[in-house]
């Protein structure tokens, strides 16, 4: 909700390259203060293992860390950039965990 203030074409960013990844992964760590995981736009609203981008782009890209997604702490359907990958690998984690986010507008 909070990237929808922004406007009807903003969301969670979706990521959708190695090339995204790579930019995407550049400005988190040149411009984020608090040092954590950052929320993207995939998620798995059904629990069913079909992960979705919040915008709805097509789910055909994925940059996964190694042994994820792994529901190892119980209900983990929302997607995080991996702070300890340098924001370039992708962790599950309970949604409801506090971590600052990333938005992308479509222009």
């Amino acid at each position: 909700m909070e990237c929808q203030s922004y406007g009807s074409k903003a969301h969670l960013a979706s990521i959708l390259s190695a090339e995204e990844t790579d930019f995407i992964a550049k400005h988190i760590s040149t411009y984020q203060h608090e040092t954590s995981s950052v929320w993207m736009g995939l998620y798995d609203p059904r629990q069913t293992g079909k992960w979705n981008w919040s915008d709805g782009s097509i789910y055909n890209y994925m940059a996964w860390a190694r042994g994820q997604p792994d529901f190892l702490h119980g209900p983990e359907y929302c997607v995080e950039l991996n702070l300890f990958t340098g924001f370039k690998q992708w962790n599950n984690n309970n949604c409801k965990k506090m971590n600052t986010y990333i938005c992308k507008i479509k222009l």
